[in-house]
């Protein structure tokens, strides 16, 4: 999970859109996929089915887990984006990828983004879409699934810290799933004695 984490928090530094949008849907399907292997781990482990039981009640009633959980089912069987780029910030913090650039090509915005287009009207008409990287807020994003205050416009920097939540929240789980084998690994071992 951390490596999938790893990679949608480098996506933020790099500020480009495109990819933090990839690398979110990674991130949440790696996350989701944690809870399937620590259900499938421990189910030969006394009482651990239970257990399980219990704690994935917890983390569906956690807003933030649940929207992880939605997001990913969204994303990966519906082709709903987690995020979706609403407006910008004037903020003269956007830029688009310089080898895009040509003379022959204008910025155009689409129904879903910025796209370059070069040849426009004639039969050489190619459509690019614009890769863009931002600066601080410029980027306006709703987060899909989010319900309550979190509802509308945000952040990317809003996003990093949800996944960052999620990530942390994944590895407290986890930690809780290795303890709870261990006891019971260990109450099974007899006595240490002399032999």
């Amino acid at each position: 999970m951390l490596r999938r984490h790893d990679a949608f928090r480098r996506a933020v530094a790099t500020r480009d859109i495109d990819d933090i949008q990839m690398t979110l849907g990674d991130f949440l399907m790696e996350a989701r996929s944690l809870h399937d292997v620590i259900g499938n781990e421990g189910k030969d482990v006394g009482g651990f089915t239970d257990w399980w039981k219990e704690k994935k009640l917890t983390l569906v009633s956690d807003q933030l887990m649940n929207w992880a959980h939605q997001a990913r089912i969204d994303d990966f069987h519906h082709g709903v984006p987690s995020i979706e780029v609403v407006g910008w910030q004037n903020q003269g913090g956007m830029e688009y990828d310089p080898t895009q650039r040509s003379d022959d090509k204008n910025l155009m915005m689409g129904d879903s983004g910025m796209f370059w287009i070069s040849h426009r009207g004639q039969p050489m008409e190619r459509i690019e879409r614009a890769r863009m990287k931002y600066d601080n807020h410029a980027f306006v994003i709703r987060i899909a699934g989010l319900k309550d205050a979190q509802t509308g416009p945000g952040s990317i920097e809003e996003l990093a810290r949800m996944c960052e939540a999620v990530a942390t929240r994944n590895q407290e789980v986890l930690h809780e799933a290795k303890q709870f084998v261990i006891r019971e690994m260990l109450a099974k071992m007899p006595p240490a004695g002399p032999p």
